[in-house]
């Protein structure tokens, strides 16, 4: 089973609107979580997706996320998966 740690952030809901898609918005964003999650002190950044959202899970591991075991409440979610990124050299 996975598990989130105390130093743990979970990035949620990210999504940018079909006719704008393309244009890095997503890259963006989640350069600015990472770095604003560092700046607040955590140590790893968190988050799920589901295997068919293949555009997802490509962005993130191309952002250097990792597969990581489900951890609650997606253990229990058919085509979740979940993936971490140490934010430790994040600046």
């Amino acid at each position: 089973m996975g598990t989130r740690k105390e130093d743990d952030v979970e990035i949620k809901r990210v999504w940018v609107e079909p006719d704008f898609r393309g244009n890095h918005i997503a890259t963006e964003m989640m350069h600015y979580l990472e770095i604003k999650a560092r700046e607040l002190g955590y140590q790893r950044a968190v988050l799920q997706t589901r295997e068919i959202m293949e555009d997802a899970v490509k962005l993130y591991t191309g952002l250097g996320y990792c597969k990581i075991a489900n951890y609650p409440p997606y253990d229990k979610l058919d085509g979740a998966v979940c993936l971490a990124k140490n934010l430790s050299f994040i600046s």
